[in-house]
């Protein structure tokens, strides 16, 4: 009898956390399907570079991560950057896992806790190309069914100082 008792309570923790995990990662299940999106980041103080690309999110493992490929497509239809980027909820430590992989410079980068916050969802982080010392705040914003922006400051000291709207993206659903 202890058994079946002892077993029910694991099965009831294990569904809690699954169902936990799973309401978690509601969060980010805007970005699940196929965008389209128009770009553009700082080359100087007053100056953008501007570009387009593809931005597609799934469910993968059993729906316990959103993987999202990220491409950037040059003015010649050449990929100019590409990435891979993994989010979880990990409901025994009530931590996010997130991370991003650059596939055209194999490395992986860690990504902060996500704060949610009057419909935005911010988080720092450190991505390709940034120098030792620099920093990235990335915030999700005006986020609907069928779109959302996304944007970047950048710290050049850590934190300490900030440029507002380094990089902008705006998505599309396809």
């Amino acid at each position: 009898m202890k058994r079946i008792i002892l077993f029910g309570l694991l099965l009831f923790s294990l569904i809690g956390l699954a169902q936990e995990k799973e309401r978690e990662l509601t969060n980010f299940a805007f970005l699940i399907g196929d965008f389209e999106f128009k770009g553009k980041t700082l080359k100087s103080k007053t100056e953008y570079n501007h570009y387009s690309g593809i931005w597609k999110s799934s469910y993968i493992l059993d729906n316990a991560v959103i993987e999202e490929d990220f491409k950037i497509i040059g003015e010649n239809g050449e990929t100019t950057f590409h990435g891979l980027t993994l989010r979880s909820f990990n409901s025994k430590t009530n931590e996010w896992v997130m991370g991003f992989f650059d596939a055209l410079n194999p490395k992986w980068y860690p990504l902060g806790q996500p704060e949610f916050k009057d419909g935005t969802i911010s988080f720092k982080g450190n991505l390709p190309g940034l120098q030792p010392g620099q920093l990235l705040q990335v915030t999700f914003y005006d986020i609907g069914d069928n779109s959302f922006k996304w944007k970047s400051d950048i710290s050049p000291d850590n934190g300490k100082t900030w440029v507002y709207d380094f990089t902008i993206i705006e998505a599309t659903r396809k």
